[in-house]
């Protein structure tokens, strides 16, 4: 499976804001954090097939839950 391909949808309460990001890159980061013992606020809350079709959903989780 290509990691790459594969778009998350992340959002961070603490920010109040929403990221998007490949799984390769956001599994990438979750390593070197874990490694790290850091704490991430960023939750992955979708995963879509483009980047377009993340950034629509980002807009309408914003719309739905008025962030």
């Amino acid at each position: 499976m290509n990691y790459n391909e594969i778009y998350t949808v992340e959002y961070s309460a603490s920010q109040n804001c929403f990221h998007v990001d490949t799984l390769d890159k956001v599994l990438m980061m979750n390593r070197v954090n874990c490694r790290g013992k850091n704490s991430v606020d960023y939750q992955i809350i979708d995963l879509c097939n483009s980047y377009e079709q993340a950034m629509e959903k980002c807009s309408m989780y914003r719309r739905t839950y008025k962030i």
